[in-house]
């Protein structure tokens, strides 16, 4: 799975491209919904690759309050789903496909897989 950062989005979705570094996902009559391309290749990266913590209360102090461990793990196939289909980038990176912005071979480069979403 390669890297996407700030410049592969920019070059990848010229088409998209406002000012500097913003990348629209609408266009509207009084302006534009758009995100930078650095918070939206960090946001990306975190789909993909952010860890999942777990708490499990593992007794109680003294004084009653929780003993809690933390653990962090990598997510598995069904979670990155499911942060997918909460991001709500799914319908932007479904309409970039039918427009032809990117390919499926740029989503299993940057993704592991043309869908990842499914």
């Amino acid at each position: 799975m390669a890297e996407v950062s700030k410049d592969v989005l920019l070059d990848k979705l010229r088409a998209l491209k406002k000012d500097k570094d913003v990348i629209v996902f609408r266009q509207l009559e009084q302006g534009y919904v758009g995100i930078s391309a650095k918070d939206f290749a960090e946001m990306l990266r975190w789909i993909v690759k952010g860890k999942v913590v777990e708490e499990v209360v593992v007794g109680y102090a003294e004084d009653g309050s929780p003993i809690v461990q933390r653990r962090e793990r990598d997510p598995t196939a069904e979670e990155i789903k499911q942060r997918w289909l909460d991001s709500g980038y799914v319908e932007f990176f479904e309409e970039w496909l039918s427009k032809g912005v990117i390919s499926k071979a740029d989503l299993k480069r940057w993704f592991g897989s043309e869908k990842p979403w499914q």
